[in-house]
């Protein structure tokens, strides 16, 4: 898998913002992939941004999308710290419900340990967006100018015949002990699907009540490869609600 290429930031960094939901479906023939409401995330005009998270404003009260802006600054801070250039994406998965976070950073020039105090914060004012339901946040350390007003588009499947031939071979192992007698069981997941086509990040949003499917949907996702999301003709990181169905067909 090849690793993000580091590039120069010559102007402070941007933070991302939310562009336009799309809803698509396809439908393939031995495993149902369904690929529903895209979140793109793309720079916005460059913002000043302090050089220390200290001086960034106090969260008490905020929004999810403030806190989420928050974070980014903090993130990009701490990644462009000492003037160093800055590549990959981090992602941050949040349960304001359980207070539960998870860091993921994908071909990042930056380290866990540099983002922990960020996470700490994010973390303790969970409970001020507690209305606002599980979040994933995926910050571009390099982002790339995008033309504005320009049309989104969602990912797309790109090695479907691969990850038909996982779901098969899956399935035909369990058949006795968990398919036999259904005509198909779904996973829904969520998947943060980088500008490369990766997947960078993966959770369940439901589960279909058997844990081995379910954990062999999160271990199905890490293959997938898609055409990634765009603004206009340019690549951008996003993340899509996407149903893996179990049912054996031809690969």
């Amino acid at each position: 898998m090849a690793s993000f290429q580091a590039h120069h930031l010559p102007d402070p960094p941007a933070i991302p913002t939310p562009m336009p939901r799309i809803s698509t479906r396809r439908w393939l023939a031995a495993a149902v992939l369904l690929a529903a409401p895209l979140h793109a995330q793309a720079p916005s005009p460059a913002a000043t941004q302090s050089s220390t998270p200290a001086a960034l404003p106090p969260a008490a009260g905020d929004s999810a999308q403030a806190l989420r802006q928050r974070f980014a600054a903090e993130v990009m801070a701490a990644a462009t710290e000492g003037g160093a250039p800055a590549a990959g994406l981090v992602v941050l998965a949040a349960d304001p419900a359980t207070g539960r976070t998870e860091l993921k950073l994908a071909h990042a020039t930056v380290t866990e340990a540099a983002l922990a105090p960020a996470v700490e914060r994010v973390r303790a004012e969970l409970k001020t967006i507690a209305g606002a339901g599980p979040q994933l946040w995926h910050v571009r350390l390099d982002p790339a100018a995008l033309p504005p007003g320009e049309r989104t588009t969602a990912p797309a499947i790109a090695n479907a015949r691969e990850v038909r031939t996982l779901i098969n071979r899956f399935v035909v192992q369990h058949f006795t002990d968990i398919f036999q007698g259904r005509r198909g069981i779904r996973v829904d997941l969520q998947l943060v699907v980088t500008r490369d086509g990766e997947v960078a990040y993966a959770r369940l949003i439901r589960s279909c009540g058997k844990p081995a499917v379910d954990a062999e949907a999160l271990r199905i996702a890490p293959t997938m490869r898609f055409t990634p999301a765009r603004v206009g003709t340019q690549p951008v990181d996003a993340h899509v609600d996407f149903g893996l169905y179990f049912v054996l067909g031809e690969a």
